[in-house]
């Protein structure tokens, strides 16, 4: 439709509206909670809004988190040039993965701070003022929360409230499908920042009040319809959710994967889930080098650098700590590289003129 082609957005899904069509604008609605029984279409709205950023979104400023743990249904997007990383499909993995972009967000602000902004949007408008690299808005999409829980959920609430709480201002939004809506899933601080929820049918009115703060889910009885309450809302809206093949969406991913056949994903966190072990890391030398010639120390910085884990880099800057090559935690503040470039260069010599005398 000319509406969506001539939308400002990059990052907007459509709706049935009757015989018109609702455009949600995901940089006015943030976050979003779908919630709604199986076979009633959560998964189907998920596909409509990825396809959606697919086609009018550019990879290089809008990267994407995927995290299904039960069917595997979004392992149909594997290959297109938006992930960040395959899509997740295991629990361990999906906390690593989260953890990955509460980190992501404090790295930021840091960020923002260092550059005298407040936000996403101010330092992309700096970065173009500047002709520099503008930062990537990320898009975490869960399919199924419960499914994600098993024994994490702590580390999983912690995750969420942090990205509800905090995501938005660094251009993170989280877009998250539950199949339960019981309060043990998600929590209220969790819910709280959460000002965008759709709902398809729920079973009972005690369901429709959990995610909608109102009853009204538990008489949608056809897949596929919708009650929609966002910001500045108070009585949900009833739309409906497009349906798309999934030979639709193989055909779409191919072509996408076919006109993007190289990409450059350089957020890698595979390591998160791994043991740390004590032993020295390979990269420990490199490290050294690039900490100490760019003066600068810290686990986004070795991440970034090296294309590791979060994970990892944090062990290879404890291991820097404890040759004294950088400070000890400094809480929010970046850890201060203790050795020189002189006094590097001047090591390195001193080094060299013993090893050829």
């Amino acid at each position: 439709s000319e509406k969506y082609i001539n939308a400002k957005s990059d990052i907007v899904f459509g709706l049935k509206d009757g015989e018109n069509i609702k455009l949600i604008d995901l940089n006015e609605t943030s976050h979003i909670l779908i919630a709604g029984t199986t076979g009633m279409g959560k998964t189907n709205l998920l596909d409509n809004i990825i396809i959606n950023l697919l086609y009018k979104s550019n990879p290089k400023y809008t990267k994407l988190l995927m995290i299904d743990v039960k069917n595997n249904s979004l392992r149909l997007y594997d290959g297109i040039p938006h992930l960040l990383i395959p899509v997740i499909t295991d629990s361990k993995k999906a906390i690593g993965g989260l953890a990955w972009i509460v980190q992501e967000i404090q790295n930021r602000y840091q960020i923002f701070i260092s550059n005298h902004v407040k936000n996403f949007d101010k330092f992309n408008e700096k970065m173009r003022t500047e002709n520099k690299e503008e930062m990537a808005k990320i898009i975490v999409i869960i399919d199924d929360l419960y499914e994600v829980i098993g024994n994490n959920k702590f580390d999983l609430d912690q995750s969420i409230t942090k990205i509800t709480n905090l995501g938005k201002t660094a251009g993170i939004i989280l877009v998250c499908a539950i199949t339960r809506s019981t309060s043990n899933i998600i929590s209220g601080n969790a819910k709280a920042n959460i000002y965008t929820r759709i709902s398809f049918f729920l079973p009972a009115k005690i369901d429709s009040n959990l995610i909608l703060d109102t009853d009204g889910a538990e008489k949608l009885k056809r897949p596929g319809d919708l009650l929609f309450k966002t910001i500045g809302t108070t009585i949900p809206k009833k739309y409906h959710c497009p349906y798309i093949s999934e030979g639709c969406i193989k055909s779409i991913v191919e072509s996408i994967r076919v006109e993007n056949k190289k990409t450059d994903n350089i957020i890698i966190f595979e390591s998160d889930i791994e043991e740390c072990t004590d032993e020295k890391d390979p990269l420990l030398e490199e490290a050294i080098e690039e900490v100490i010639r760019n003066q600068i120390a810290s686990t986004y910085f070795i991440q970034r650098k090296f294309k590791v884990g979060y994970a990892r880099a944090g062990k290879i800057i404890d291991q820097l700590e404890g040759l004294g090559i950088v400070s000890g935690f400094q809480g929010s503040k970046p850890r201060d590289v203790l050795i020189s470039k002189e006094r590097w260069d001047e090591l390195n010599e001193n080094l060299k003129w013993n090893k050829e005398n």
